[in-house]
């Protein structure tokens, strides 16, 4: 089948390839949203001193992904251990 100028093969299945930019693209925003809030985790912590803040900020945007994820699993650790102890 022909349209314009693109011909389109029957045998071609158009839903498949927009399933993955939809699953790319939310894969995308839970990481954006991971990155950004470890990076406001990072700056609004109060027991952080200066040096451990600029650490913890290099380690999520030099290493996004494994920087953000261990922000948030040391962040969780801390809380569930502040809730034991109090």
């Amino acid at each position: 089948m022909s349209i314009g100028s693109a011909v389109l093969d029957d045998s071609v299945e158009p839903v498949v390839p927009l399933g993955f930019e939809i699953g790319g693209a939310l894969v995308a925003v839970v990481w954006l949203t991971l990155l950004v809030g470890a990076l406001i985790g990072v700056v609004r912590s109060q027991t952080l001193s200066g040096a451990q803040r600029v650490l913890w900020m290099a380690a999520v945007l030099l290493l996004p992904l494994v920087g953000a994820l261990a922000w948030w699993v040391l962040c969780l650790v801390g809380r569930s251990a502040a809730r034991g102890r109090g």
